[in-house]
C-alpha cells in the first residue's frame, strides 16, 4: 500500500490523545527521511504503532505516545513504515466526556466487561494525572458524594480516578488531595463494603450519570 503513495490508518487506543483519539483516521505516507517530532507508523513485533519520534541516534529511533508516561523501547529506522500527513477526526460527540482511571488493577479487570458494555473509556494507569481536563478522585473513605457538587466542571474531559488513596496531609502510600480538583465518595450511601467491586462501580456510574445529565 505504501508503494502506491499513501493509505488510511485508524487509530486504536488512547496513547496519542489529545492529538489523536481512538477511532480517528490518519493518512500515512512513506518518506525518504524522518525527523524528531514526526508522528510515525512503525512495526513493533506483530503490532503497528503510531507514536511521536522523540530522538534519533544513528539508526535507532526513540518514540513516545503523547499520552504515555514513558518512552518506548528503541526501534530501528527500518521498522518505520511512514508518517502521518493528514488527519480525519471522529465526530466530537463520539468521544467520551469522562475517562475512568482505575488505580487498582484487580478492580480494573473486574469492571472492564461492564465498562465495555456501557461504552466507557477506561484506563488502568496508577499514579498518573492528566492535564487536558479536570481530575476528580473517588475514594471509599471520603464522606462527600459527587452528587453534592453543584454542577460538572466546564472542561470537555473529566478524569474520574477510581480507588485512589487520598489524604488531606502528607502520608506514605497516599496522594495529597490538592492533586485533584475534588475528592468524593465512591459507592452507596449505606456501605461500599456490602457490595462487590463491580456492583459498587455500577452504583457509582449511575450516580455520575445522574450528576452529569442533570447539568446538561
Amino acid at each position: 500500500m505504501l508503494s502506491h503513495g499513501a493509505f488510511n490508518f485508524t487509530i486504536n487506543g488512547n496513547s496519542m490523545e489529545p492529538r489523536y483519539f481512538h477511532g480517528d483516521t490518519v493518512k500515512i505516507a512513506a518518506c525518504p527521511d524522518y525527523h524528531v517530532d514526526d508522528i510515525v507508523l512503525y512495526e513493533s513485533g506483530t503490532r503497528l504503532v503510531v507514536h511521536r519520534m522523540r530522538a534519533i541516534h544513528g539508526e535507532l529511533v526513540i518514540t513516545k505516545g503523547d499520552n504515555n508516561q514513558f518512552m518506548d523501547q528503541a526501534i530501528q529506522k527500518t521498522a518505520i513504515l511512514g508518517k502521518i500527513i493528514d488527519h480525519n477526526p471522529i465526530a466530537p460527540q463520539v468521544r467520551a466526556a469522562m475517562v475512568f482511571n482505575f488505580w487498582e488493577e484487580a478492580l480494573y479487570h473486574e469492571c472492564k466487561p461492564y465498562c465495555e458494555k456501557l461504552g466507557l473509556e477506561i484506563r488502568c494507569m496508577k499514579n498518573h494525572f492528566f492535564e487536558d481536563g479536570k481530575n476528580i478522585g473517588l475514594s471509599a473513605g471520603s464522606p462527600v458524594s459527587i452528587l453534592d457538587r453543584e454542577k460538572p466542571p466546564t472542561n470537555d474531559q473529566l478524569y474520574i480516578h477510581i480507588g485512589v488513596p487520598i489524604a488531606d496531609h502528607l502520608c506514605e502510600g497516599f496522594v495529597h488531595k490538592n492533586r485533584f480538583d475534588g475528592v468524593y465518595r465512591s459507592g452507596t450511601y449505606t456501605s461500599p463494603y456490602l457490595l462487590t467491586h463491580s456492583e459498587n462501580f455500577l452504583v457509582l456510574y449511575g450516580e455520575l450519570m445522574q450528576y452529569w445529565n442533570a447539568a446538561q
